[in-house]
């Protein structure tokens, strides 16, 4: 679970795991959800271009860095 309330502009980019199987960054947030990007085309360089959804803080955990191509921290 993340807080929201907690969260501030440092956050941004940071990996997040949804139910424990997808991983994803984090692009922005609001008072409710975290909207973060799953799907990049593995472009994690230029993640801001893509899609973000809006995800439940419940759903969610941080991250460390995962094994994919061009993934950073």
């Amino acid at each position: 679970m993340i807080n929201i309330d907690e969260l501030t502009q440092d956050y941004v980019g940071r990996w997040v795991k949804y139910k424990k199987s997808m991983l994803g960054r984090i692009k922005w947030w609001n008072e409710k959800r975290i909207f973060v990007v799953f799907d990049c085309g593995d472009d994690w360089e230029n993640y801001r271009k893509f899609l973000a959804i809006g995800i439940n803080p419940d759903l969610l955990t941080f991250a460390k860095r995962v094994g994919l191509a061009g993934a950073k921290k």
